[in-house]
């Protein structure tokens, strides 16, 4: 028997469903992925293109150009927009760990890649649970 102080509604509760937004992205970009046949392999593509826009994006004006690929549709913007939280959090993250120390832009690139290094497996199921559910 469970005690009456966890019994009620919140022993239902869920996680939170994804935005349909992100989701119709993913659909939207997978489309375009023709020679990519299997799931996995398809959110891995789309992962490592995510990605590559993000890493693109955080090089120009963050604010502009990301209205601007987001007013013209381009489903990896809109996937990138969704991840954007995540990426700042590593940036922090790693800021903290090395006490606020400047690093040179080679060290920012390297860290960059690492940073997409850790979250690529993370898209990669994220966006092959869309393509399964699709």
């Amino acid at each position: 028997m469970m005690p009456s102080a966890i019994c009620g509604p919140v022993q239902a509760m869920a996680r939170p469903a994804r935005p349909q937004a992100e989701r119709a992205a993913v659909l939207a970009a997978a489309s375009g992925l023709l020679n990519v046949k299997s799931r996995r392999g398809k959110a891995s593509a789309l992962a490592r293109k995510v990605l590559g826009e993000l890493g693109r994006e955080l090089e120009r004006d963050p604010f502009l150009s990301q209205l601007e690929q987001v007013a013209n549709g381009n489903p990896y913007a809109i996937l990138a927009a969704h991840i954007l939280d995540k990426v700042i959090e590593a940036q922090v993250d790693r800021l903290r760990a090395r006490q606020g120390r400047i690093i040179s832009v080679l060290e920012q690139r390297a860290e960059a890649g690492a940073i997409a290094a850790d979250l690529e497996p993370l898209l990669v199921r994220r966006y092959e649970r869309h393509l399964r559910s699709a």
